[in-house]
């Protein structure tokens, strides 16, 4: 007999404060996005979405990053990306999303 067993791929979590922090834990895909976009939408000002534990992204996920931002701007409050892995940053630089998104790295003056 095989068991199925439910595995959370993508996670998010929420940090109330000034800005909120939104950790993105595990695989953002096309599945992970509606779950992403639900929990942004529900939060008010300035959020910071921490990629420390993000371990890959799509295409969906990287468009669902850049809608995040535009909807952010919209409000007049600010997205930032930080602690994306080398791979994210490559993906963000190659798609051109380094002049749209504001990202900071490790060491990038952050506390």
């Amino acid at each position: 007999m095989i068991e199925e067993v439910d595995v959370e791929i993508f996670t998010v979590s929420v940090q109330d404060g000034n800005p909120s922090v939104v950790r993105l834990v595990g695989e953002l895909d096309l599945a992970g996005v509606p779950r992403l976009t639900t929990v942004l939408a529900s939060l008010d000002g300035n959020l910071e979405l921490d990629c420390s534990q993000l371990s890959f992204i799509d295409a969906a996920g990287l468009g669902a990053l850049q809608d995040a931002h535009h909807a952010r701007a919209a409000r007049g409050a600010t997205l930032v990306i930080t602690n994306p892995s080398r791979l994210l940053l490559r993906l963000i630089g190659l798609l051109g999303l380094d002049t749209v998104l504001e990202v900071r790295a490790l060491g990038d003056g952050l506390p």
